[in-house]
């Protein structure tokens, strides 16, 4: 990792996470919204080809996001039987693409 990506991890790390490297409370309602908005539990595709790269194009940046933060959403076999939001956890730093 270069110094440049070393900094912009720092930034995203300021803004997102908490000392210990966990997202803060503010961070997880954000990143639920992003979730929500970028499709993150739901399919991209729709009846027209416009529509299904608009939807991909949200879900990668939101994937971007996480991936600089180091973090996912957990599967939804490990949220709680009645809410469908998405759970913020840590991955793997070895999983990361980016």
């Amino acid at each position: 990792m270069n110094d440049r990506q070393k900094e912009i991890r720092r930034a995203f790390a300021s803004l997102f996470l908490d000392e210990h490297g966990e997202p803060t409370e503010t961070a997880k309602i954000v990143l639920q919204d992003l979730a929500l908005a970028a499709f993150a539990n739901r399919t991209t595709a729709h009846a027209e080809a416009f529509a299904t790269a608009t939807s991909e194009g949200r879900r990668q940046l939101l994937l971007h996001i996480l991936a600089r933060l180091r973090l996912e959403f957990a599967p939804a076999a490990r949220r709680k039987a009645d809410s469908d939001q998405p759970v913020v956890a840590i991955t793997d730093e070895k999983d990361l693409s980016s």
